[in-house]
């Protein structure tokens, strides 16, 4: 729900406050019919865009040229143009915003739902704290008409610098420009900042507010303490108030549209935390045991089993049928996503790296983006006594697709020697089992004839 909050501030903040400080005397009052229309329009046109970088490449000049069209115009004729450009601008927004992957969750399902009512709250929200600062703003420019241009200039210079590193980059996938690491980092670098647009812009206007109060306000508040009693203190706390309201208005709406995008940015688009993974370990024959009775409760439980490289092997068992015993026994990486994990949410569960639902019966299949299954495990015993058993053979290829490795003190199987497993100069593997070496003579005697250093098990 935040996100479509943050993202009407994301498309629509800057083009809003573009036509609010237009230097025009009056604003007509087709504006925001106009603005409402451009902005529908600009969704139909987005849903139909074609792909491709030429089409994305005229999107990202018309963005960057408009603008400047627009304030050259205000400039040079002011008040000339609005209807048009507000049709224009308002497009733009409308188009940029269908075309954010994240929008086509605004809803699952084609019948009325909370998730759908609350993210159509969520947008309309956003319309209206646009419109307010908006119009907050025109009201404290228009009584300082000295910070207009000085505004417009830093609103447009945060606006663009993201939109161009978004131009050099489908110059770049076009073959227009050639590939270099001082151009691609500039690109990095500036299409990073395009979702801290919002914050500049309401720095910029929490800025224009503490002005006003200055040099707005706070002379009217001095002009009223020494005004004569009777039509010049009436007119005086009028003005006083008058900017005072408008002021004090804007600080108001300042929050309402800061912490939304925070909560976005800082809690809502964050990957959810895994639950904390159960350490096992092997048992003298070399297996993990896990009772049955722990994980037949149809929720995700998570292990770490750390083999003896130190490299942490994480792997969850989820029973996959509420009626009956069909465990799931899962590696908790996909070959697709890397090692991130996955959660659980209600009956599916959620790869955290690419945010696809799972839907829990299919747990345990290979392919695409569900879990990597473990093969070789099996069930033994019956009733309260019946354990999932995972040999050692089948947690050790996991050990590709993690990366988390923990220290560990090791012993060196030729000479007795404790080191620790991340600093050992040699090692090698025989069987389910890595071993390490302090020098390359022990290696290679150990190579030799490794049953000689080996624990020999009893008869």
């Amino acid at each position: 729900m935040s996100y479509f909050f943050f993202a009407v501030l994301l498309v629509g903040l800057y083009p809003a406050l573009w036509l609010a400080l237009t230097p025009a005397p009056r604003l007509p009052a087709r504006l925001g019919p106009a603005w409402l229309l451009g902005l529908l329009a600009g969704a139909l046109l987005g849903s139909q865009f074609p792909a491709g970088q030429w089409p994305l490449l005229a999107l990202h000049l018309t963005g960057l040229m408009l603008p400047l069209l627009y304030l050259l115009l205000q400039w040079r004729a002011p008040g000339r143009g609005l209807l048009p450009f507000a049709l224009l601008l308002a497009a733009l927004a409308g188009l940029w915003f269908v075309r954010d992957p994240r929008i086509q969750n605004f809803t699952a399902t084609a019948v009325v739902n909370s998730s759908l009512l609350l993210n159509l709250g969520a947008l309309l929200g956003g319309l209206l704290i646009t419109g307010l600062l908006a119009w907050c703003a025109r009201a404290l420019v228009t009584a300082l008409p000295g910070l207009r241009w000085p505004l417009l200039g830093l609103l447009l210079a945060g606006y663009l610098l993201p939109l161009s590193g978004a131009l050099l980059l489908s110059l770049i996938k076009l073959q227009i420009l050639p590939m270099q690491g001082s151009l691609l980092s500039y690109i990095a670098k500036s299409m990073d900042l395009s979702e801290r647009l919002p914050y500049w812009a309401l720095l910029l206007l929490a800025a224009l507010a503490l002005a006003a109060l200055r040099l707005w306000w706070w002379p009217r508040r001095q002009a009223l303490g020494l005004s004569a009693p009777g039509n010049d203190r009436r007119k005086a706390l009028a003005a006083s108030r008058q900017a005072r309201r408008w002021c004090v208005g804007l600080l108001a709406l300042l929050p309402l549209a800061l912490l939304p995008a925070l909560y976005w940015h800082l809690v809502a688009s964050q990957p959810p935390g895994l639950s904390a993974a159960q350490p096992v370990a092997l048992n003298a024959q070399d297996e993990v045991r896990i009772p049955v009775s722990q994980v037949r409760d149809g929720n995700l439980h998570r292990f770490a089993w750390v083999n003896d490289e130190g490299k942490v092997i994480r792997f969850f068992v989820i029973n996959r049928y509420p009626d009956q015993l069909k465990l799931g026994v899962v590696f908790d990486a996909c070959l697709l996503c890397g090692d991130q994990g996955y959660v659980q949410e209600g009956n599916q569960v959620i790869c955290v790296a690419c945010g696809v639902h799972i839907f829990i019966p299919s747990i345990g299949k290979a392919g695409g983006c569900n879990p990597v299954p473990i093969e070789g495990w099996r069930l033994e015993g019956e009733g309260a006594a019946e354990a999932l058993v995972l040999p050692a053979s089948a947690l050790q290829p996991g050990a590709t697709l993690f990366s988390a490795v923990v220290a560990r003190q090791v012993t060196d199987p030729v000479s007795g020697e404790t080191l620790s497993n991340l600093d050992a100069p040699h090692r090698t593997t025989v069987g389910d089992h890595t071993y390490f070496f302090t020098q390359q003579a022990h290696l290679d005697a150990f190579e030799a004839d490794p049953a000689a250093y080996l624990k020999q098990e009893a008869p």
